[in-house]
């Protein structure tokens, strides 16, 4: 099983007006930890809507295990926790 990602995939049905709106992964943390109420669920979509991931991003908390998965946190605090699932 390969650990490498070669490219990003974005969601076709995003809108030219989303994408303008788009933010980084460092952005998507550092607004999680601004956070001082749990959000809402209509937040949560409108984020990992405008968000961009490249591999850079996410290539420190990869890790697979065979015949399952793995979660890796990459952020939490009092409202939100951000893992990744390989």
């Amino acid at each position: 099983m390969s650990t490498s990602i070669t490219e990003t995939t974005h969601h076709p049905a995003v809108k030219s007006e989303a994408r303008s709106k788009a933010f980084s992964f460092d952005n998507l943390i550092e607004k999680l930890s601004t956070l001082d109420r749990a959000p809402t669920l209509e937040e949560i979509n409108g984020w990992m809507l405008e968000v961009r991931i490249d591999a850079a991003d996410i290539h420190p908390h990869l890790g697979f295990k065979a015949a399952t998965y793995a979660r890796h946190r990459v952020f939490r605090n009092d409202y939100a926790e951000l893992l990744l699932l390989c």
